[in-house]
């Protein structure tokens, strides 16, 4: 006798094979957000290279800014500001030198003729107004030189030193006054202004100062502007 063979039992289920994984695709949403991803990745990169850059290059240029005109400038990489100028004092004097002036005159009235000659000697300061800017323009290409731009050197101040009547002649009835002798003193500064501006005393502040930075900065090296400044009253005859 032949056995019938046993039902399944109920718990049992037939076998289904899994799924596979689907392959990952990308839409065009998601395409485009990640190549913003990566654009925002790649300008992270250069701006942190850019940082690195400014916090190391402009710290240089600081210290020699420092060295020669103690003063911090006003930097910029790629046009970028990174530091501002600071300055703690309003003028700075580079060089400084005695001058001798003298003046003398004559006049005459009703052909009675007096004179007056004085003389005094001076300390004349040259160098920079510290309120002009100061800047330093770089370039993230390491072959840019730097650019700086500085304001033109000019007289500061004259001090005085000494100042002597050298001569008092009256004439017959044209007498020297006490306000012809204080007149001629009080012209003797803007004499030694101008002595030192014909001395050439501006230019070798500028020239000292364009190789001073030079000598600062080392490869790929520097291009200095000076400022060109207004037309000067001391230079007329």
């Amino acid at each position: 006798m032949l056995m019938e063979p046993l039902p399944a039992p109920a718990d049992e289920r037939p076998l289904v094979a899994p799924e596979q994984p689907r392959g990952f695709r990308l839409g065009l949403g998601g395409t485009f957000v990640l190549s913003l991803a990566v654009v925002a990745a790649f300008l992270a990169f250069v701006l942190v290279r850019c940082e690195r850059m400014a916090s190391q290059v402009p710290a240089g240029v600081a210290n020699a800014f420092r060295d020669i005109f103690q003063l911090q400038p006003r930097v910029t990489v790629n046009e970028r500001v990174i530091q501002n100028q600071s300055v703690e004092i309003l003028e700075l004097a580079v060089l400084s030198r005695e001058v001798e002036v003298e003046r003398e005159t004559e006049t005459a009235w009703m052909n009675s003729i007096k004179r007056v000659k004085v003389r005094g000697t001076y300390r004349v300061k040259v160098g920079f107004d510290l309120m002009q800017p100061f800047t330093v323009d770089l370039s993230s290409d390491p072959a840019a030189p730097a650019r700086v731009t500085l304001p033109a050197p000019r007289i500061l101040g004259v001090e005085v030193l000494n100042t002597e009547v050298l001569a008092l002649e009256n004439g017959l009835w044209n007498r020297v006054k006490p306000a012809n002798v204080e007149e001629e003193i009080n012209a003797l500064p803007q004499e030694a202004r101008r002595k030192a501006f014909r001395a050439g005393m501006l230019r070798e502040v500028q020239d000292a100062t364009v190789r001073k930075l030079s000598e600062r900065f080392g490869p790929p090296g520097v291009t200095v502007t000076i400022v060109p400044p207004a037309p000067s009253e001391l230079a007329k005859p």
